[in-house]
């Protein structure tokens, strides 16, 4: 069976909503009316010849830039464990207070420098210079994981009250992550 061959302007519509994935305005740069615009995409997206272009695109994006829902989950992974033993270093205590200092980037392991999402340079009117990073939010790429695997709030409902068995169970999860989960 023969596929159906698009227009040019629904060729055009499909490289258009590839820039924004908004069909509205994708209509309107593809040269359909304003005034119909909205219509004409509502309908372009049920067409099944469209949702195959489309669908041809996007895995075409994908390959080109080696983007594979494993690569997303990984990268959602490095953000979500993140761990600040993996930036910093504790060079001594002062009373119950720890002193800090943070490790060159070279000798942080390359998923925590991919977790980091800014640094900033502190300058003491001393002359002292510190620096504060941030991380990505570690709560936000938790909650895309639970959802990729299924979890949710039901599912968690655990309660523990000793505060050193938490410790205790997030360092077991640490090292099994840095065992590569065996």
């Amino acid at each position: 069976m023969d596929k159906k061959k698009l227009t040019d302007k629904q060729e055009m519509f499909c490289k258009e909503y590839m820039v924004d994935f908004n069909a509205t305005q994708a209509a309107i740069r593809a040269g359909y009316s304003e005034n119909t615009a909205y219509s004409i995409a509502e309908q372009n997206l049920r067409k099944l010849e469209i949702q195959e272009r489309l669908s041809e695109l996007k895995d075409k994006r994908s390959n080109k830039i080696e983007l594979t829902a494993e690569r997303v989950i990984q990268e959602i992974k490095t953000l979500a464990f993140s761990n600040i033993p993996d930036y910093f270093r504790q060079i001594g205590t002062s009373g119950k207070i720890y002193v800090l200092t943070m490790k060159q980037f070279e000798e942080m392991p390359e998923e925590a420098t991919r977790a980091i999402s800014s640094i900033d340079q502190i300058v003491s009117k001393d002359g002292d210079v510190t620096y504060r990073i941030r991380l990505w939010d570690k709560s936000k790429n938790l909650e895309l994981l639970c959802k990729h695997l299924g979890i949710t709030a039901d599912t968690l409902n655990v309660k523990i009250d000793n505060p050193e068995m938490i410790k205790k169970v997030a360092e077991q999860i640490m090292e099994k992550e840095k065992d590569g989960g065996k």
